[in-house]
């Protein structure tokens, strides 16, 4: 018994000095390594501010909406978009942006609905001819829907929708210009993909009537399609149609 404890302790003396000398992760580093990772460093949080630019200009969309309808109502987010990154297995690249609510709905509703109707919205644009094989209505960007007449085949008047929807719908469409023109500098490469993911939140409002109603919206697109459109290869409208679209 005592030689297997003699055994043992000199097995543990000799194991320590060896796992003592194990070099960590960032001692194997070299410069180019420690410079390359500063540099995606750099890149994930450019783009971070950029998709909360994005953002932003939504919220401006919808207060220039805002101003061209009846109630003299402010529109705007109640916080500022947060946006988080962070780098792939693969080697792209997946971002959140956290969307808060917004602020003046009720006040907005309220002085609505004490409107005259001919004063409330200005009128319907002219009916147009049903185009076969078109969608109808407008889904919003976080899962709101702007619908339109099932019998037309244009875009719903812009008076006929509620705020909410459209700053979902301002929203979507400022992160796809994101997603195309500002992904430059992220250098996704083919067989990567870059990942947008809009999360509603409130900041302000805990009655789930004036609350966030939006679902989360979860833009995708691969590098190849990014760097077919960077190059001209693609067309605008045919990137928009890469983009891989899921709400939850």
């Amino acid at each position: 018994m005592i030689r297997r404890i003699l055994v043992l302790g000199a097995a543990l003396a000799v194991s320590v000095p060896v796992l003592a000398q194990q070099p960590t992760p960032s001692s194997t580093s070299s410069p180019a390594d420690l410079a390359q990772l500063d540099a995606l460093r750099n890149q994930i949080k450019g783009y971070e501010e950029l998709l909360r630019q994005a953002v932003d200009r939504g919220g401006q969309k919808l207060a220039d909406w805002a101003n061209q309808q009846g109630p003299i109502v402010i529109l705007q987010p109640a916080a500022r978009p947060v946006a988080h990154g962070l780098p792939t297995l693969e080697g792209g690249a997946t971002f959140t942006v956290e969307i808060a609510e917004i602020r003046g709905l009720e006040l907005w509703q309220e002085v609505l609905n004490r409107m005259p109707k001919s004063a409330s919205a200005p009128p319907p644009p002219a009916p147009q001819a049903a185009v076969p094989g078109k969608t109808v209505g407008t889904v919003t960007p976080m899962g709101g829907v702007v619908q339109a007449d099932p019998m037309v085949g244009s875009q719903p008047s812009l008076a006929a929708a509620n705020p909410d929807d459209m700053y979902a719908r301002f929203v979507r469409e400022s992160l796809i210009d994101a997603v195309l023109d500002s992904s430059r500098i992220l250098a996704i490469k083919p067989g990567q993909s870059l990942t947008v993911a809009a999360i509603p939140v409130n900041v302000v409002y805990r009655n789930p009537l004036y609350g966030n109603q939006s679902r989360q919206l979860i833009l995708s697109m691969k590098g190849e399609d990014l760097d077919a459109f960077h190059q001209g290869k693609i067309t605008r409208d045919e990137a928009k149609r890469k983009i891989v679209e899921i709400r939850f």
